[in-house]
């Protein structure tokens, strides 16, 4: 059988960084890498309108910001796997990057042909199962599912502002000084549901507030029922 042939873009100013990664790659008998190279941003984006089915995307960059690319780059694609490379090795880049989009990070000083090669093929078997179930949907209802999805969160973020996040922080912080258990923290959420007018409505507040308790049990305890 004949090796797959991926198309990647590599997103990397350096030249240098360009023929590593390029014999990094070279190391993986199962794919035949078609690799598109570009130094900059907006190199970048002009060049993904060509399609591609692999972005291997560097953290800094002399012209551009590879994170901002990155959030680019899902508004133009929400399923092609994106690993983002990166000299700077901190969590918090990890953390912005896969928030961002990211299917994967690697530091350029830890980065081993192993792991890439693990990473990319599981990054490419989840797109390819996402488009396996995306062709057999209706364009149109999936056309009408991002409209919602649009609106839904359009909505929430005119209303509740750049102060909630700073509000929600605080919150984060000060349950975790005081060392707060799952339960307890959902019977203080459930407390303040329950002071909440929702014109004589049992139970709508908690249902339209349910966002924020998940995003808190995520920060807090990542798989909350298993602490409970």
């Amino acid at each position: 059988m004949s090796a797959r042939t991926i198309r990647v873009l590599h997103v990397e100013d350096d030249e240098l960084q360009r023929r590593m990664l390029r014999a990094q790659l070279a190391t993986l008998p199962d794919y035949a890498f078609a690799l598109t190279c570009v130094a900059s941003e907006d190199g970048a984006m002009e060049a993904f309108r060509g399609g591609y089915d692999l972005v291997l995307l560097d953290y800094h960059l002399t012209q551009g910001n590879g994170l901002n690319c990155l959030r680019r780059l899902r508004q133009l694609d929400t399923s092609v796997p994106i690993i983002a490379i990166s000299g700077k090795a901190t969590p918090e880049v990890a953390a912005d990057l896969l928030e961002a989009g990211a299917d994967d990070y690697f530091s350029k000083d830890g980065l081993e042909p192993e792991a890439l090669g693990r990473s990319i093929r599981a990054a490419l078997a989840r797109a390819d199962a996402w488009r396996s179930r995306a062709s057999d949907s209706d364009p149109d209802r999936t056309a009408e599912i991002g409209k919602l999805f649009q609106e839904i969160c359009t909505a929430f973020a005119a209303h509740v502002g750049p102060d909630f996040l700073t509000r929600l922080d605080r919150l984060e912080r000060e349950a975790r000084a005081a060392r707060l258990t799952f339960a307890q923290t959902l019977r203080l959420f459930e407390t303040a549901c329950e002071k909440i007018d929702t014109d004589g409505r049992p139970g709508v507040a908690k249902k339209l507030l349910r966002p924020i308790m998940l995003e808190i049990v995520l920060r807090l305890f990542e798989e909350a029922p298993a602490r409970a």
